[in-house]
């Protein structure tokens, strides 16, 4: 077959508007210009306004398919066995001596652009081919005859591909509480996202069988650059579909696709909540305690130590009187720290002087703790004041997140000397321990540890009272989306 072969078997004008239709730039014969008209080839490509290039079968894999529309018989289908060759930018128009079904490649799949023609008359009649889990469908497009020109009456591909005949996907996802994925008996779940996969099954016709990543992670690629789970299960064909607060990142996207976003979030520092733990309504005996950090309390004691020891010490040793003496160096403590009246009885000159100092710097650390203390109980915690990740850094906070959350990119990534990058590079980049495999150990460490800020994404973490996000003002956006491989339907 020749070009001039080829081009006798569609009207001139059915190029045209096919072309016009499919938007290409690029229009591939996968056959040898032998003896071919060249003025009609030039004539061709300047009113279409296109790249017209032709090529034997075998040399199909040596061309810019992208943005293509490939014309040939099904010759050159036994050299396009991959993905790339049926790729959603990449059309293939058949030839009608060749519509055979049963010859059809085995790559098509749901992203394919695969047509066919047959001629009733003079209207030529324009048929889409793919395949659904392995199952060929055929499919009608339009029509075209050269008084009316083409006529597809549905433009849209997604439209008309949007019945998936009954087919059952395996959707991966990540139990997220409180409300956006909540397990329930019998591998069943409710929430925001089960709910979006109920409206996606009526409205395209399938059916869902839920499962979990054994991992429990949301994807990252390990020291193989493989990944692991939401994306390896995508990727090793252990899932269809990840329906879950999945991140779209530009690493994530190279290896699955993904829908459009359906949710955004902000990524930022969330702390233990003082207010929760501090509220009137509980009896919080830690509210004695955490008035003075455990520094300032280990410090205390060590002065109590001190003052009792330097009080026994420096007493007159014609005064001692063995276990009197301790009880009297103890009563005198007590009552420095309580601020009571405590006689020195006879002492030496260098005893009653430490006595009245050590007196008077207990009545300051008793005043300053009796003040804080009142403080904490009518004005309640005091809320950190961090504005940004200096902040965190400068204050001694352990930032720590979700190992394989997309959230680490964005110190990763992050511009050099950014304090994001200084927390990577420092930090998290050599330290696991700023990683947790599931959120609710991350969760207990960030309860009992005020100084550990959590990285998260605020819808996350908006309904628990337990935590408080904090307002940066750096705030990094995060589209989340379902992925998926159009190449496994």
């Amino acid at each position: 077959m020749n070009l001039t072969t080829v081009l006798a078997d569609y009207p001139y004008g059915f190029f045209v508007a096919l072309i016009k239709y499919l938007q290409g730039t690029h229009v591939i014969f996968a056959i040898k210009a032998i003896d071919c008209d060249v003025q009609l080839l030039s004539s061709l490509a300047t009113n279409l306004q296109v790249n017209i290039q032709t090529v034997q079968p075998s040399e199909i894999h040596q061309i810019r398919l992208s943005n293509s529309l490939i014309l040939d018989n099904l010759q050159v289908f036994k050299n396009a066995k991959n993905r790339k060759c049926f790729q959603k930018d990449v059309f293939w128009l058949l030839s009608r001596r060749d519509s055979a079904s049963d010859q059809l490649p085995d790559s098509l799949n749901l992203n394919s652009n695969f047509f066919s023609t047959y001629q009733e008359g003079d209207v030529i009649v324009l048929n889409e081919w793919y395949r659904l889990q392995g199952t060929l469908h055929e499919q009608f497009v339009g029509t075209w005859d050269a008084k009316t020109g083409l006529n597809v009456p549905t433009p849209a591909i997604w439209d008309r591909r949007g019945n998936l005949h009954g087919i059952r996907l395996r959707v991966a996802t990540m139990p997220r509480r409180p409300s956006f994925v909540i397990p329930r008996k019998g591998s069943r779940y409710e929430g925001f996202i089960p709910s979006i996969m109920s409206v996606l099954e009526n409205a395209l016709n399938f059916t869902t069988d839920w499962t979990e990543p054994p991992d429990g992670q949301y994807g990252m690629q390990d020291d193989n650059g493989s990944w692991v789970g939401l994306m390896g299960m995508i990727q090793k064909g252990e899932a269809d579909l990840a329906a879950a607060l999945l991140t779209i990142t530009f690493d994530r996207s190279l290896a699955v696709d993904f829908s459009i976003a359906f949710m955004e979030g902000r990524a930022t520092l969330v702390v233990r909540n003082p207010a929760y733990f501090s509220g009137s309504s509980k009896v919080n005996l830690n509210a004695y305690l955490v008035v003075f950090t455990w520094p300032a309390w280990l410090f205390l004691i060590v002065g109590v130590l001190f003052l009792f020891l330097s009080h026994l010490i420096l007493t007159d040793p014609k005064l001692r009187s063995g276990l009197l003496e301790i009880y009297s160096s103890l009563t005198f403590v007590y009552a420095t720290m309580l601020k009571l009246s405590s006689t020195m009885g006879k002492q030496k000159l260098s005893a009653k002087i430490f006595s009245l100092v050590a007196a008077f710097f207990g009545f300051v650390i008793v005043a300053h703790y009796e003040a804080l203390l009142t403080s904490e109980m009518t004005t309640g915690p005091v809320v950190p004041s961090l504005k940004s990740y200096s902040d965190a850094m400068d204050h001694g906070y352990k930032i720590v997140m979700l190992d394989g959350a997309a959230l680490l990119d964005t110190f990763r990534l992050a511009p050099p000397a950014s304090a994001r990058r200084i927390i990577y590079e420092k930090k998290l980049r050599d330290d696991p321990s700023h990683f947790f495999p599931k959120h609710e150990e991350m969760y207990k460490v960030a309860l009992s540890d005020p100084l550990i800020a959590m990285e998260e994404i605020d819808i996350e973490i908006e309904h628990d009272k337990r935590f408080l996000p904090l307002s940066l003002d750096e705030v990094f956006v995060h589209q989340m989306g379902f992925a998926f491989e159009v190449k496994i339907f």
